[in-house]
């Protein structure tokens, strides 16, 4: 994940467009949450990237596409899954049932554009519980699953997005693992951080300066890194060009 494709929609969809995922993300730093709070002190979506390949590793068992081309034919792949299937195929996205249920209901989509705004504008709207149960989809920064193991799509999508961890840095992931300590010990949940693009000392950065957010306040940069994943993980589902 350190180069994006040409195929995807430009910077602007995922960095502050009115109605986009960062720019809700934005609207409610600023109402709210201080100057700094991710880690970058504005939405971090410049250092975000996607896989080079965005049709690999979708959810077993699903349909088969249309077309494995880049175009109009994942997304409409997508927007013909039977409702339970689209479900499930967005529960790997992110583990909010409310968020997963209205996304399936809203479809059909335009374009991955129109998906990733509704994304965003749903991850907005989502309660406390609903975040928590989003939480639980994801692993503590530095803690990749093995190779081998028997991995769900989202814990795939996890493992790349984690790709700028070095394994072999000890220090930098012995300081993650105290940084999550003290983190889920401060908030009571785990760090959640768009982490595509980025790497281990950069994320344990982001880690210790939101350390200092008032609960509150790190709810709304939990809900913006929450958007931008999801619009990350929805990029690679539908697949097309903008």
């Amino acid at each position: 994940m350190h180069e994006q494709s040409p195929n995807i929609a430009d910077d602007s969809s995922l960095s502050g467009d009115v109605g986009s995922p960062c720019g809700s993300a934005k609207s409610r730093m600023n109402e709210g949450v201080p100057r700094g709070s991710c880690g970058r002190g504005e939405c971090a979506s410049g250092a975000c990237s996607v896989t080079s390949d965005p049709l690999a590793g979708l959810p077993e068992g699903l349909p088969a596409r249309h077309s494995v081309g880049m175009g109009t034919d994942g997304l409409t792949w997508f927007n013909e899954l039977p409702a339970g299937t689209a479900r499930q195929a967005l529960l790997e996205c992110c583990s909010a049932p409310g968020w997963a249920e209205q996304m399936a209901a809203a479809r059909p989509y335009a374009s991955a554009r129109d998906a990733i705004q509704r994304s965003g504008a749903i991850v907005a709207t989502l309660t406390v519980t609903d975040l928590i149960a989003a939480l639980a989809g994801h692993p503590r920064i530095g803690e990749r699953p093995e190779a081998g193991d028997d991995l769900q799509q989202s814990a795939v999508w996890s493992s790349r997005e984690q790709s700028g961890v070095d394994p072999g840095d000890t220090a930098t992931r012995r300081a993650l693992a105290e940084g999550n300590r003290q983190y889920e010990q401060r908030f009571g949940h785990i760090y959640l951080v768009s982490a595509a693009g980025r790497t281990g000392p950069e994320l344990l950065d982001v880690l210790r300066d939101r350390l200092q957010n008032d609960p509150e306040d790190e709810w709304q940069v939990v809900r913006s890194e929450l958007q931008k994943i999801n619009a990350l993980r929805l990029q690679r589902l539908v697949a097309v060009s903008p």
